[in-house]
């Protein structure tokens, strides 16, 4: 047995509720275009104090750096609309490998203290980039190489994933070892990620859809899949989903752990790019009431 159980400390109930909150993990999903990355910066301009009027909200650590993991090379430019407004905490690394994501984690780790913030925009793309690590990994091709070839020597015929139980241990070795399942570990940091919206893929006698997405679409109640891994959306402790309506933008929460409402799952209108991390926190981090 491991000596530290000697240091395990039990909390009361009185110690329970005068904790601190915590650490924020959030998972925003949506279609392209619909605001994601928006939202990432206008938390980080929450963190950073250019919001007025949030009295009564509870803020993770105010004034927090926030470094930025992106695969995408959208948040260079969204973060320039913001002008005036845009939060001058932010330390943003571009990484278009699994290879340079991780490096760029690491260095990350190294640096960063408790109550800042870890954004990553996406999760959909990192898995992406993760297979084509495998695959690289396995037969020295990336997953388009290796797929051309198959297709000029082989057909169609056949799974596409070389090597399938070698392949799939390397990319989830990567992506939950050391990448996402650190970030669930670190409840010292917070997170907010992003991923895409997909429509899951039609039941066929051939391909059905991962029962993990499809327990998910049906616990949520909604028509389509996030992209990424099938776990990825269990992981975080707020969900949220952004969809427009009739050309705005609402934000419908589906699960918040650290909600303090008696129904955590709230929909807020989204008017600007500016607006989801105020309107996040006025609707779904008030303070409790104190009796």
């Amino acid at each position: 047995m491991s000596n530290n159980q000697n240091h395990i400390i039990p909390l009361t109930s009185s110690d329970l509720l005068t904790a601190g909150a915590g650490r924020e993990f959030i998972l925003i999903g949506g279609k392209d275009g619909v605001g994601k990355t928006s939202a990432l910066i206008s938390i980080a301009m929450v963190v950073n104090g250019k919001v007025d009027n949030l009295d009564g909200c509870v803020i993770y650590n105010p004034g927090a750096k926030v470094y930025v993991l992106d695969t995408e090379h959208k948040f260079a430019s969204v973060y320039r609309q913001f002008g005036a407004s845009a939060p001058d905490n932010i330390i943003y690394y571009y990484c278009q490998t699994m290879d340079e994501l991780l490096l760029a984690f690491g260095k990350v780790l190294e640096t960063i203290k408790p109550g800042d913030w870890i954004m990553v925009e996406s999760m959909a793309r990192i898995w992406e980039h993760t297979q084509d690590l495998a695959y690289r990994e396995v037969t020295g091709l990336s997953k388009a190489e290796f797929l051309a070839k198959r297709r000029s020597t082989e057909g169609r015929k056949g799974s596409p994933i070389p090597q399938p139980d070698h392949f799939w241990n390397i990319a989830k070795s990567a992506h939950d070892a050391e990448f996402l399942q650190v970030l669930v570990a670190r409840d010292d940091i917070n997170v907010a990620m992003t991923t895409i919206l997909t429509r899951p893929p039609k039941e066929s006698p051939t391909r059905s859809e991962n029962i993990d997405r499809k327990e998910l679409r049906l616990e949520f109640g909604i028509d389509s899949s996030l992209g990424g891994t099938p776990t990825l959306p269990y992981q975080p402790e707020t969900l949220v989903l952004l969809d427009r309506v009739r050309g705005d933008v609402k934000a419908s929460v589906l699960r918040d752990n650290n909600s303090a409402l008696e129904d955590g799952r709230v929909e807020f209108w989204v008017p600007t790019k500016k607006s989801f991390g105020p309107e996040w926190m006025r609707n779904c981090r008030v303070a409790p009431d104190e009796e």
